[in-house]
């Protein structure tokens, strides 16, 4: 079992036989990790958070919150492998609801209150966040931070927690007791799963609520 794309591409990587089970990864298509969503391939099955789609539903709920806002900054970690993936949907979104965004990279937790800052002088007048490993378990630090620029913000839940505006997320310890559910599935399977079995019965569950 897995958590993160990094670790999936490493078991991927790995094994071509042992069956793998995600337990959380941003988007496998995106990734290449899987072909597709309802029949993965290969030896990997799981659950997904699906980054780009969360990310543009942030962007949507924050311009209904805010309706007036035209100029957003989106934090995002810029080592994470799906930030082109995201930032293209999130561009494609923001054409259509009129709004302009702009990257603003964070890579440590030191790096929080020096960047983050730097937006309460600037065209910012709201803050999208994105999944990162790092971001999410830095959510309470990068809450106080933001709630210090007095700039509407929306991220996942534990940025809510943490003193963002908005949260909207996943819930991870939800898609960790479903891999569990698929890793019990799988070893009480009749007879051990190959790459042909796992090709005909994973599949990706995305989790979002």
């Amino acid at each position: 079992m897995t958590h993160g794309t990094p670790a999936t591409i490493a078991a991927k990587v790995a094994t071509k036989t042992i069956p793998i089970v995600t337990a959380a990864i941003g988007d496998p298509v995106a990734a290449g990790v899987v072909t597709g969503v309802a029949e993965p391939g290969g030896n990997i099955t799981g659950v997904a958070i699906f980054s780009p789609e969360l990310a543009v539903k942030r962007l949507e709920l924050l311009t209904q919150a805010i309706p007036n806002v035209k100029q957003v900054a989106v934090v995002l970690n810029p080592e994470n492998s799906l930030v082109s993936a995201i930032l293209l949907a999130m561009e494609a979104a923001a054409a259509s609801l009129a709004v302009e965004v702009q990257q603003t990279a964070v890579r440590a937790p030191n790096e929080f209150e020096n960047v983050l800052s730097s937006l309460a002088g600037g065209r910012a007048q709201a803050v999208v966040l994105v999944d990162d490993a790092m971001l999410i378990a830095n959510a309470a630090s990068l809450g106080k931070v933001i709630s210090k620029l007095r700039l509407p913000s929306v991220g996942f839940s534990e940025f809510a927690q943490g003193g963002g505006l908005i949260g909207y997320g996943v819930n991870f310890p939800g898609m960790f007791r479903r891999a569990a559910y698929l890793v019990d599935k799988i070893l009480k399977a009749p007879s051990r799963p190959t790459c042909r079995s796992s090709r005909r019965a994973a599949s990706i569950s995305p989790s979002i609520s």
